[in-house]
């Protein structure tokens, strides 16, 4: 009998490590949000589909943000650029919990939820759409 091989998954998360020096996530004003914990790569399209940004308490939420919201900071770190009342409401996760990234319904709920922050024409540019003030800020 043969067996018919598991499909490859197209998403697949990459925990970075905590003696790893993790990038730190900041919002508009340049306070910091927490930092990056993990990136969901999409395999069939060679990018970064979410950042996942841990807080600063051991068991604070992790939070997915889908990487075309982002915003590049020149001191290599990156921006959140919505409000902190938006930041309470977004989507999180435990940070041990195990999230099926194959299940669009999880893509749809996050990005769902971001859709406001990204456009099309916005993904790639430097400028439009970011409320990063705190300096020179670069789009994804």
């Amino acid at each position: 009998m043969t067996s018919t091989p598991e499909p490859r998954p197209r998403y697949v998360r990459l925990r970075i490590d905590e003696a790893t020096d993790r990038p730190p996530v900041l919002d508009p004003g340049g306070a910091e949000r927490g930092r990056l914990v993990g990136v969901v790569l999409d395999l069939s399209a060679g990018d970064a589909a979410f950042a996942i940004v841990g807080g600063s308490g051991l068991l604070e939420a992790h939070r997915p943000v889908p990487w075309p919201v982002l915003v590049r900071t020149p001191d290599a770190g990156l921006c959140v650029p919505i409000d902190d009342d938006a930041w309470r409401r977004a989507p999180t996760q435990p940070p041990e919990a195990v999230i099926d990234w194959n299940d669009e319904d999880v893509h749809r709920r996050i990005r769902g939820f971001y859709d406001p922050w990204i456009s099309e024409d916005q993904v790639g540019d430097a400028t439009a759409g970011t409320d990063c003030t705190h300096g020179s800020a670069v789009r994804g």
